[in-house]
């Protein structure tokens, strides 16, 4: 099955045994990105982006980040997650270590004409009226230190107001910075929306939470409140219905014109979706996925179908029609340790079996997070960033190894 020599790093494999029918999936090799020491977690690599090609670049830039903690859980008060993030400047093949003083948060980034990606909404604060946030936005670009391919980064504008709240935004104590930005072009205008989905908290206690969608026409220079996606039902802010509360989200624009998001409720819980037609500013009722749990990570194919990442219980991909109706599950660790077995790549590197047979309604094993990056790298070919764990939510060394390993793993879907 999978006798055929690696195709520029893709492996041609006919993978009808992930329960995909005759879809043709070609698969590259995995690949290491990093790995932490015993005592230390290397974990939770969901802060992925890519950066177009710079002029002395043969290809784009693939950046990973992955947090790098000697604790589990959150970052201890006043301080903040470590993160190492790593590079590759060759499609994928090899991760080096980027020597970069911030995350690049690829979920939330807005490429522009230049190639640079801009991350609107950082350090977000409350105006003193309370009707709404002032924040900064920072952006990434290519460049070259004494020779040597990076990436820089500066904040390319403050006082960047989210504005338009129907509500007090001072119930509000937190809100989640990684968050989808997708363009949508206005052809009468000559001109493209921007569309943020945003999750806000109103007590970190009772994660009492609403998803909101904001609009903006200056290039992400200013943003106003459109709608409210989902809200949870202790929440109340606008919605009557009850709902689950929703947190981690992604979204992005269907073939059809439609704005399609979907959201992590609670663990080993399944997704909600919505869709929008009108750019934004009204959404359908949230629907459950038949899936889920932990951070989902979206793309549009080119034909208009639409992937998803993500897992728990399990590590999964599902390709979805265009219209987001109809799913297929492809089991990633069932992927993953095939191609370790059949190219002898380090058996610690394996995911056991009773992670691989763990389906996405039964019961979690902590071997991965299963936070994700899903990206689109060029030329119809996607890679996906996933971690294993050695000891689950605590330091390693345990039962599945001695320490938590990130890889890459680059795929292509055809017909």
């Amino acid at each position: 099955m999978l006798a055929a020599a690696p195709r520029n790093g893709i492996i041609p494999c006919n993978c009808s045994f992930i329960h995909a029918g005759a879809r043709l999936f070609d698969f590259g090799l995995p690949v290491l990105i990093g790995e932490g020491e015993p005592g230390e977690h290397y974990w939770f690599p969901e802060h992925g982006a890519v950066l177009p090609k710079h002029p002395q670049w043969q290809h784009p830039a693939i950046v990973a980040s992955a947090r790098y903690v000697p604790d589990g859980g959150p970052p201890r008060p006043g301080t903040r997650h470590k993160f190492e993030s790593k590079v590759s400047f060759d499609g994928g093949e090899n991760f080096s270590h980027l020597w970069f003083d911030r995350v690049v948060l690829g979920t939330g980034t807005e490429q522009l004409a230049d190639g640079s990606l801009v991350f609107p909404g950082v350090g977000c604060e409350r105006t003193p009226d309370n009707r709404s946030f002032v924040c900064e936005n920072v952006r990434y670009f290519g460049c070259d230190d004494s020779g040597t391919a990076t990436i820089c980064s500066n904040v390319s504008a403050t006082g960047v107001p989210y504005s338009g709240f129907p509500f007090d935004v001072a119930r509000f104590v937190s809100y989640e910075q990684e968050s989808k930005v997708v363009s949508i072009p206005d052809v009468s205008r000559a001109t493209r929306l921007l569309v943020q989905l945003r999750t806000f908290w109103r007590s970190l206690e009772s994660e009492s939470s609403t998803l909101g969608a904001f609009g903006s026409n200056d290039g992400g220079a200013s943003w106003r409140f459109l709608a409210v996606v989902a809200e949870g039902s202790s929440a109340r802010l606008i919605v009557s219905e009850a709902q689950p509360e929703p947190s981690e989200n992604d979204a992005c624009l269907l073939a059809d014109g439609r704005l399609l998001a979907i959201w992590r409720v609670e663990a080993c819980a399944p997704y909600h979706k919505s869709y929008s037609a009108d750019n934004g500013t009204t959404w359908t009722a949230p629907v459950a996925l038949p899936f889920g749990s932990a951070r989902p990570k979206l793309l549009r194919l080119p034909d208009g179908r639409v992937v998803v990442s993500g897992g728990r219980p399990g590590l999964f991909l599902w390709i979805g029609d265009s219209d987001a109706e109809v799913w297929t599950a492809v089991n990633v660790a069932s992927i993953h340790n095939g191609l370790v077995a059949a190219w002898r790549l380090p058996a610690s590197w394996q995911y056991s079996a009773e992670f691989v047979n763990s389906s996405s309604r039964g019961a979690y094993l902590m071997e991965s997070t299963c936070y994700t990056s899903l990206l689109a790298i060029g030329n119809g070919t996607m890679v996906l960033f996933y971690d294993r764990l050695g000891n689950g939510w605590k330091e390693p060394p345990g039962p599945w190894g001695d320490r938590d390993r990130t890889f890459s793993l680059r795929f292509r879907i055809s017909d």
